[in-house]
């Protein structure tokens, strides 16, 4: 009985990896992509979702930075933050912006960009001030050298 039981795990197990391939496969073509939902860090009060880049596109693996979304500082932006360098460095418009939303909701990828003296570890140190104007289309990947550009997460927004 044990050993029925045994197998009939294994077979679960191997036909969830069976399926789980395609989609594996799927990503190992990208160059970038983002985690699916939101997550929230209750001890930093935000939500972060990952984006996964490769810099060249024959990279073996992915690298990430980390998308934040801090609705008691604002609903009109989400902030990327960069872990190797421990810095906040630009923000995307959300569709909840006054002016760009309806942009975004179209499709526009639409972008701010510190400049390097004003990057910082905590978003709280940052004025809006401090960006640079909004531009359309994204920043270069980060470490790439062939002009491909960073896409703008997805529309969605946590609930709240």
């Amino acid at each position: 009985m044990r050993s029925a039981t045994r197998c009939a795990v294994v077979a679960g197990l191997v036909l969830a990896l069976v399926m789980a391939l395609p989609a594996l496969a799927g990503r190992q073509n990208q160059r970038q992509y983002y985690s699916g939902g939101w997550k929230y860090d209750a001890g930093k009060q935000f939500h972060y979702k990952m984006y996964y880049y490769k810099s060249r596109p024959t990279d073996p693996g992915y690298q990430h930075q980390y998308i934040i979304y801090k609705p008691q500082r604002t609903k009109h932006w989400v902030y990327w933050y960069n872990p190797d360098k421990k810095v906040y460095w630009a923000r995307c418009a959300t569709k909840e912006h006054p002016q760009l939303g309806g942009q975004v909701q179209n499709g526009a990828d639409l972008w701010s960009v510190l400049p390097n003296d004003k990057k910082q570890a905590s978003l709280d140190t940052i004025s809006d001030n401090d960006f640079g104007a909004v531009q359309q289309g994204g920043p270069a990947i980060p470490g790439s050298n062939d002009g491909a550009t960073i896409d703008c997460p997805p529309i969605d927004l946590p609930p709240g």
